[in-house]
């Protein structure tokens, strides 16, 4: 039986070898240089967990391009007791999958199957499917430039993260154990199917970056089965500039709670596409649906200037969920400033289509089309407290209910002209 991941693959055309070769050497070359082809090596998987680990890291090691063909068993392989990992990438490499009619090269088990760890250096992966690790599919700590693209990743198996102090697993997870944080110059994370086949009381998120990323490209990946975060991009140190655009990602109705913590305790926060901290975010043209009923389709947490822009969210509630607290389309909290959330979609059910917590200053919500929303509170809320105040918020097109509990509100029933309301 095909998975969910296989059936929603992207592009199914098998990958040549011979011709990515010669495309690689002609990219190379110039009218005045002429460079070598690059290494290449053909890795045949074998289903012996021992020798198949063995022949993926010499060849790994050995860099250039590493073409994976059939299937590879990684079970107990795992090393490194700190950082459990299988294989661990430390240079320049390209990793391939090489497609037939039966599908991908498989991956199967392993703790967190490739740890890339590899400062300055150029690595990709690119058509493999992953199934049943555990913790992650795939981490990545340091590089130059990073990629995973056209994978498929099933089934990625919780473990307990001393951190957290919880059990977490990740698809693709980019960040580096405490208390560096993870260095990437640019990061690319396009056309992956992530299945995380949850169960209800696990803590799942398909694709996480934490840590310093200079550019990050996070693009046409479908995440399905998350019970924390589909998408959780933070900033932490230099921070992330990052653009994530036309992905398709879920969160189902599970038993996190999907409220604040209180410390120590950590979050149980829910989300589809989550911002947070250092960094310039953009979130353009996702699709986005939510089945949690305390949860947001979207959330900016902590940062400045993010936009959120042509968005497709849905609120799939159950008739008998009744929406929590932190139920929104779009939610902004924990001293958020800046934020532009304009012309994006809220059907469904939620409490509010979007919600702007205080403390938060300079948030601009235009065009929204909350026509298909049942809100159970108001389509639009702008929430002080007696300490935090919201203030300076301008709300553009609004057709439906607004709860201003801000100071400096300003709301135009329509749009006149064309300003840019989304410019920051």
């Amino acid at each position: 039986m095909m998975t969910f991941a296989e059936r929603h693959l992207n592009h199914r055309s098998p990958i040549d070898k011979r011709s990515l070769k010669r495309t690689l050497v002609a990219s190379v070359g110039s009218a005045f240089l002429v460079a070598l082809p690059a290494l290449a090596t053909d890795v045949y998987g074998t289903g012996n967990p021992a020798q198949d680990v063995a022949n993926v890291q010499a060849a790994v090691d050995a860099g250039g391009i590493v073409y994976l063909h059939g299937n590879f068993d990684f079970t107990g392989q795992e090393t490194n007791t700190s950082s459990p990992r299988v294989i661990t990438v430390t240079g320049t490499v390209q990793i391939a999958g090489v497609e037939t009619k039966d599908g991908l090269p498989s991956i199967h088990g392993g703790q967190t199957a490739f740890m890339v760890d590899a400062p300055g250096m150029d690595v990709t992966l690119n058509r493999l499917h992953f199934v049943g690790q555990t913790s992650s599919a795939v981490t990545i700590a340091a590089a130059a430039h990073a990629g995973v693209s056209r994978c498929v990743i099933d089934n990625v198996i919780p473990s307990f993260d001393p951190v957290a102090a919880q059990s977490v697993s990740w698809g693709i997870n980019v960040s580096r154990p405490p208390p560096s944080g993870a260095t990437v110059a640019s990061l690319d994370i396009e056309r992956n199917v992530i299945d995380m086949v949850a169960t209800s009381t696990d803590n799942t998120l398909g694709i996480f970056v934490a840590g310093s990323v200079n550019t990050a490209s996070i693009e046409r990946n479908v995440v399905r089965n998350a019970t924390a975060h589909a998408i959780d991009v933070r900033g932490i140190g230099d921070g992330v500039t990052a653009d994530i655009e036309h992905n398709d990602v879920a969160v189902i109705a599970s038993a996190r709670s999907g409220n604040p913590g209180i410390p120590p305790a950590p979050d149980q926060l829910i989300t589809g596409i989550r911002v947070l901290g250092v960094g310039n975010y953009s979130v353009l043209w996702n699709d986005v649906r939510i089945e949690h009923p305390n949860a947001a389709g979207i959330r900016m947490q902590n940062t400045s200037k993010p936009l959120a822009e042509n968005n497709d969210i849905v609120m799939a509630l159950s008739a008998a969920a009744t929406p929590g607290s932190q139920s929104a389309g779009v939610q902004i909290i924990r001293n958020t400033m800046h934020a532009r959330v304009c012309l994006n979609a809220v059907s469904g059910i939620a409490r509010t289509g979007v919600s702007i917590l205080a403390p938060a200053d300079d948030t601009v919500i235009a065009s929204m089309d909350d026509g298909d929303l049942e809100a159970t509170f108001y389509d639009v809320e702008v929430a002080s407290t007696p300490t935090a105040t919201v203030t300076n918020t301008q709300i553009v097109g609004e057709t439906g209910t607004i709860s201003d509990m801000g100071t400096g509100t300003v709301i135009t029933p329509k749009a006149t002209g064309k300003p840019d309301y989304c410019a920051n």
